[in-house]
């Protein structure tokens, strides 16, 4: 990456968590109509707000998009990825739900999935470490 594409590229901390039900189940959710990756999959989170710590943005966004609450747990990996127009430094974290129900608040949609079964979904470029780790470790 060169140092011209950091200066005109938008740069956004985007945090996403791997959220394990009793069953070793994992929590994808389905990107709306809109969004950038439209009706892709991804692990339920989104950008870091001024001010936020990660943990802080993980517990925010997915309450807006699922409506439940989560207690961050250990992180599980950071990458910087360089889209076309934009760069996503992405931080990937252990979560576990601690209240409510999901709802498709700011999603179109969303699944429990074993982790053998993640590759069956399209995620962004961006998740594609974090799917071979998790599907390597369900092996």
């Amino acid at each position: 990456m060169q140092r011209d594409d950091m200066d005109t590229k938008e740069f956004h901390r985007v945090v996403a968590a791997v959220i394990s039900d009793d069953q070793g189940r994992i929590l994808i959710s389905q990107r709306k109509e809109d969004a950038v990756f439209p009706l892709l999959w991804e692990f339920p989170g989104g950008k870091v707000e001024y001010g936020e710590s990660n943990q802080e943005a993980l517990v925010r966004e997915i309450k807006e998009e699922l409506g439940v609450t989560v207690e961050v747990n250990e992180a599980m990996g950071r990458k910087i990825y360089e889209y076309t127009e934009l760069i996503v430094d992405f931080y990937l974290f252990k979560a576990k739900l601690i209240d409510g129900e999901p709802q498709c608040l700011g999603c179109r949609d969303f699944v429990w999935v074993n982790p053998a079964d993640l590759t069956k979904y399209k995620f962004p470029p961006a998740d594609e470490d974090a799917i071979k780790q998790l599907v390597g470790s369900a092996k």
